[in-house]
């Protein structure tokens, strides 16, 4: 059967094909149908995150492989081997966790009168209950101090100034109230549930336990114990453990003390100044005979009931910790994550993870990853391929031949045959290939000096350090601020070509980030009244325009390998603005928490990353990106199914619909030829 050519343009499909799409329409002309659903960004995996402070308490959920840890922001782990990965983060402020990890409850203000306390599973987010906390004009703010929530999600608890409440999850009715002496005494009370979900503790003025089922009070102890910010019950209820926090100046570490009572009587069997200065509470050993503390200066373990040092480990800080169900092993969680064995009188560090992401660098296959320290992960599942040590900031080869990365003694370049080190060159800032693989540019504190890639010599240098490669490399600009303008000058040999005056209402601390794909465009950030800016000059005639992200937080941008879209992330959202107008055309929010360091996308921009200072690294697959005009469903065979897709969206409008083949943020005839004249292509 011969082809034929659609509308005299493009691709020869096949007679049958074109009877298929002609019939499709056809059918489907005068159908009226829904718009799609939006697509938003896919997460890959997420990787690391450490949050290096504020960690309040860390809880493992009854499979001993995931565990929670709250802090700003508040995430799910999962230890696979002796290996961190991060599961996703569950909220943006710290949560109180359950001890066994599987529920979680938060404050939510909305204003000094009207505050929230919001109950919440672990592994899905399901909402359990959402109570309204009685108010109270003795403090303006009206926030919860501590909160607590049992292990079964049936009751969580909260106290404030000097009262401490108690709710049942399954109705929201209150099941206890306690009103101490005054607003004055109970600003550092603590409260937390037994682990048999039996007992509510309240500690501050005195220790009591109350029981779930009826609210009866039980008054363990009437010492008044000032400045408590923990309390906890061993495994089996014989023991009750509790920390003050004298100066609450943690940086300190001298004026923590921890008391341990016996419940049936309020006996306390010892108390001990430590020397590491307590974050949080301690945690009882699952058989109860430790009781470990976590410290800014190290984590000390004590036995029970006596109080004796058993060990301590010396020049870690710790802002909790928590043993693994079953196990003999314990996490801790502060300026990095650590895994241990632990025994009655020692303990050895298995795995630790402690990174802040400010790089990242795909290589050319884009089978890897590259971040600054160096670690070089698959993008295939986040496995690590290995960890080149006392490296910062990595480049890959455009070739993928070689890894260089800054260190403090220098560029460090690696063979990725083998990741054995082929070569060390002066320089630590930053590095980069140009996009041809010809020149190898390092900045300095002093300068930038480029290096031929053949033979690693160095042929010139410039006083300057802000600079970027331009389209195929051929190219680069200098940015020099101090004059306001741009140089563009040859890479081969540092010849310049010409100079572009930038506009003069240019603040100086205008930052230079990239040319665009096509090398017509580069862009800088700058703010401006608070707000930040993306600005784009065209390098043909200096013509300017800029983007108001309207942003307080300093954004990280890109362009997408295909220069369609310039792409901004920042403390609350990762944004996909179109070229062609400079409007947005899509806003991500999930998991944007924290500060970004940096992005960069794939080569073929099937892919895109951003680190994070947290430690966290995301990997994203592109909502736009397609290997084929019209391939709707991205199957890699343009048929009758992307046709009925687009006959079946005709009309609608919205960012990073599938079924918009241009991105003009609407399904319209234009995307309809653009599935007809690529009819058949990829489809065996």
């Amino acid at each position: 059967m011969h082809g034929v050519r659609l509308f005299g343009l493009g691709k020869c499909v096949s007679g049958y094909r074109v009877f298929v799409a002609v019939s499709v329409v056809a059918c489907c002309a005068a159908l009226q149908l829904s718009a799609p659903a939006q697509s938003r960004p896919d997460v890959v995996w997420l990787i690391g995150g450490t949050l290096h402070e504020d960690v309040g308490a860390v809880a493992f959920l009854p499979d001993g492989e995931h565990f929670v840890s709250t802090g700003r922001p508040s995430k799910l782990w999962r230890i696979s081997g002796n290996r961190f990965v991060l599961v996703r983060t569950l909220h943006p402020n710290r949560i109180s966790v359950s001890h066994n990890g599987l529920y979680w409850a938060v404050e939510e203000h909305i204003s000094p009168s009207e505050n929230y306390v919001v109950v919440r599973r672990t592994l899905d987010g399901a909402l359990i209950r959402r109570i309204r906390m009685p108010y109270t004009n003795l403090d303006p703010y009206n926030r919860a101090l501590r909160l607590a929530v049992s292990s079964d999600g049936q009751y969580v608890a909260a106290t404030y100034l000097s009262r401490t409440y108690l709710w049942r999850c399954t109705d929201g009715t209150q099941v206890y109230a306690l009103e101490q002496a005054g607003p004055h005494d109970a600003p550092y009370s603590a409260v937390s549930f037994s682990r048999d979900d039996q007992y509510l503790l309240v500690a501050g003025i005195g220790v009591r336990r109350v029981r779930l089922a009826d609210g009866q009070e039980q008054i363990v102890s009437s010492v008044t114990y000032r400045s408590v910010t923990g309390v906890v019950a061993s495994h089996d209820n014989e023991y009750i453990a509790l920390v003050a926090n004298h100066s609450l100046n943690y940086g300190s570490g001298q004026s923590a003390t921890v008391y341990v009572l016996r419940t049936r009587d309020g006996a306390q069997l010892f108390s001990q100044n430590t020397p590491i200065g307590v974050f949080s509470s301690p945690v009882f050993s699952p058989d109860g005979q430790l009781l470990v503390i976590p410290g800014w200066n190290g984590i000390l373990a004590l036995g029970v009931p006596r109080g004796e040092w058993r060990f301590i480990i010396p020049r870690t800080s710790a802002h909790a910790v928590a043993f693994v169900p079953n196990a003999d092993r314990l996490v801790s969680y502060g300026y990095e994550i650590t895994l241990w064995q632990v025994g009655r009188t020692n303990w050895t560090r298995l795995a630790d993870y402690y990174r802040a992401l400010f790089s990242a660098s795909f290589s050319p296959d884009e089978r890897l990853i590259a971040t600054n320290s160096v670690w070089v992960l698959r993008t295939s599942d986040g496995s690590e391929v290995v960890s080149l040590p006392q490296a910062g900031r990595p480049a890959f080869s455009p070739d993928g031949t070689y890894l260089a990365a800054t260190s403090s003694s220098g560029v460090r370049i690696w063979r990725t045959a083998d990741w054995q080190l082929e070569r060390t060159l002066p320089g630590w800032l930053r590095v980069g290939f140009s996009p041809d693989g010809q020149a190898l540019a390092l900045e300095t504190h002093d300068g930038t000096v480029f290096y031929r890639t053949s033979d690693w010599t160095a042929y010139f240098s410039l006083p300057s350090v802000n600079i970027c490669f331009v389209g195929d490399g051929r190219q680069f600009v200098e940015h020099d601020n101090a004059a306001n303008v741009l140089r563009v000058r040859r890479t081969a040999d540092g010849e310049l070509v010409r100079t572009v005056r930038l506009p003069a209402t240019w603040q100086r601390s205008v930052q230079l980030l990239q040319s665009s794909p096509n090398g017509q465009y580069v862009m800088f950030r700058n703010v401006l009244a608070t707000r930040w800016v993306l600005y784009l000059l065209r390098l043909s005639d200096g013509a300017t325009a800029f983007i108001q992200t309207g942003r307080e937080s300093s954004p990280e941008a890109t362009f997408t390998p295909d220069g369609r879209y310039i792409v901004s992330v920042d403390r609350s959202s990762l944004c996909f603005w179109r070229m062609s107008d400079l409007r947005l055309a899509l806003e991500y929010t999930e998991e944007i928490v924290g500060r970004p360091n940096a992005i960069v996308f794939s080569p073929s921009g099937r892919l895109f990353a951003y680190a994070r200072e947290d430690g966290t690294l995301i990997l994203l697959r592109n909502p736009f990106y397609r290997a084929l005009p019209g391939d709707v469903n991205r199957d890699s065979c343009v048929n009758e199914v992307d046709l009925i897709a687009v006959l079946q969206a005709f009309g609608t409008a919205g960012a990073a619909l599938p079924e918009d083949t241009n991105d003009d943020g609407r399904v319209d005839d234009r995307d309809l030829l653009a599935v007809l004249f690529a009819f058949g292509e990829g489809c065996s």
